[in-house]
């Protein structure tokens, strides 16, 4: 069937908080939002692309002959989007409609609507991702990353963790260290690590430097004394552990990508346990799962504490729950839109040596 605003306007209203927009212009065009937040469908009434557009990053739709990339340009569209344009004149079957509707109101839900600004693991905290996009194809372990959730954020402790993180990339190049770079790199290591005055360092935060040890030595001084830069630090620090390996050992690379994505959701479950559940002394011998909440961002969490011994952290409403039990009893509190996607994420990753071994980060 042809595609018109009716048989759109049927897609729309069967989604959740899903609204008509108010344009300034309203004979450009009609649209539908999530709640007051972002658009999802756009239907345009002038120019090359009459029709409805809305957003996808599914390639199957994207690669459709009946689609084109969008080229309209409004207030209440980024002007770096995801917009695509469905042909009204070809033939689509209400399914089709409804699936291409559904996908787009769930990444319209999302923080960033769905925009891949970083390429295919642009949602992933800034170490994981620069270190996966730098990992050959071949090489990077299967997926899912980030345990199946959005960017991690160490909340309170974001600083402190991403100084331990360089602190571990610097002190895994240590064995590289030549004799004659041994005196500089041991006066950086005391001042990294609080033996001595933090003015004994040179050039911290410098990207040159003699060699790779040196470079992530100083990197990971500058990610201490950082604060709101000390993700990026990190990040640079850990790349020159990553490029060291590649050079050098790059069947190691993939081990290398799982402990660093492993070490970065200890520390958020740690640290959402603590702010949230007031737990400062939770063990977690894994995160298996991460869902977000209605703004995308990180809101559920499915971790192993112990053998046997598992973990659900929610937010219902304004209150956050703990819920401990079997994985079986701690999986049945997950929400039915979640429940498919966290079994299928943490029954893989519960599995024995599934993920190699790791250790977590000790935040000073």
């Amino acid at each position: 069937m042809p595609l018109t605003l009716e048989t759109v306007r049927e897609a729309c209203r069967a989604l959740p908080n899903a609204l008509a927009a108010r344009y300034e212009d309203p004979a450009l065009t009609q649209s539908w939002t999530v709640g007051r937040g972002k658009a999802f469908v756009v239907w345009v009434l002038v120019g090359d692309q009459i029709g409805p557009h809305l957003r996808s990053n599914a390639e199957p739709l994207r690669g459709d002959p009946r689609v084109k990339q969008s080229t309209f340009q409004s207030k209440r569209i980024e002007k770096t989007n995801n917009f695509i344009w469905l042909d009204p004149a070809a033939s689509w079957s209400t399914e089709e409609l409804e699936v291409a509707v559904a996908q787009s109101h769930a990444l319209a839900t999302r923080k960033d609507g769905g925009i891949t600004r970083g390429g295919e693991f642009h949602d992933l905290y800034l170490a994981v991702r620069k270190a996966l996009v730098a990992t050959p194809a071949t090489l990077r372990p299967p997926g899912p990353h980030h345990a199946g959730g959005p960017a991690a954020k160490i909340l309170k402790t974001e600083g402190a963790f991403a100084a331990a993180l360089a602190l571990w990339a610097a002190r895994s190049l240590a064995s590289t260290v030549t004799e004659a770079d041994r005196p500089l790199h041991t006066r950086l290591m005391n001042v990294l690590t609080g033996a001595a005055p933090t003015h004994a360092g040179l050039w911290a935060g410098t990207r040159e430097a003699p060699s790779a040890a040196l470079r992530a030595v100083n990197l990971a001084m500058a990610a201490r004394g950082g604060m709101l830069s000390a993700p990026a630090y990190a990040a640079d620090t850990v790349m020159v552990l990553h490029e060291h390996l590649q050079s050098t050992d790059p069947n190691r690379l993939t081990v290398f990508v799982v402990d660093l994505d492993e070490k970065v959701l200890n520390a958020e479950f740690v640290a959402v346990a603590a702010e949230h559940s007031k737990r400062t002394d939770s063990p977690c011998e894994r995160v298996l799962w991460r869902g977000s909440d209605a703004k995308g961002n990180a809101g559920r969490w499915v971790a192993r504490l112990a053998p046997g011994r598992y973990v659900l952290i929610q937010k219902v409403g304004k209150r956050w729950e703990w819920i401990e039990g079997t994985r079986d009893d701690v999986l049945a509190n997950v929400p039915d839109a979640d429940f498919k996607n966290a079994s299928t994420v943490a029954l893989l990753r519960d599995q024995p040596g599934q993920f190699g071994s790791w250790e977590p980060l000790e935040l000073r």
